[in-house]
């Protein structure tokens, strides 16, 4: 598991972690779990939740921020790719580009 850390905000962290693989009839793809958690003044998590997302979960947050916020379509979203975009090296490098990404 890939993961990176970054502060949202101040005592919100959001961690994006490759899980696996996921199956829906005949279509494969990336699984990603999202983990927030909010920390208190003394470091120590004081609640949190985990959303599993896939990346085109993430694709369409970025359009819709493209669409509503115009001055923020510099922002570098890590770009769609066709073949063997289940190669774990692959996901490795798309998770660390998502999280920088979300920061």
């Amino acid at each position: 598991v890939e993961k990176v850390e970054d502060r949202l905000k101040e005592g919100t962290h959001v961690i994006i972690e490759t899980l696996g693989i996921g199956q829906q009839g005949k279509q494969t793809f990336a699984l990603y779990n999202v983990r927030v958690s909010r920390i208190d003044n003394n470091g120590k998590s004081s609640s949190g939740w985990n959303v599993l997302r896939r990346y085109s979960d993430f694709h369409t947050l970025h359009s819709l921020i493209q669409s509503k916020y115009p001055k923020l379509n510099n922002l570098c979203f890590p770009g769609k790719k066709t073949f063997n975009n289940l190669d774990s090296h692959f996901l490795e490098k798309r998770t660390k580009a998502l999280n920088v990404y979300m920061m």
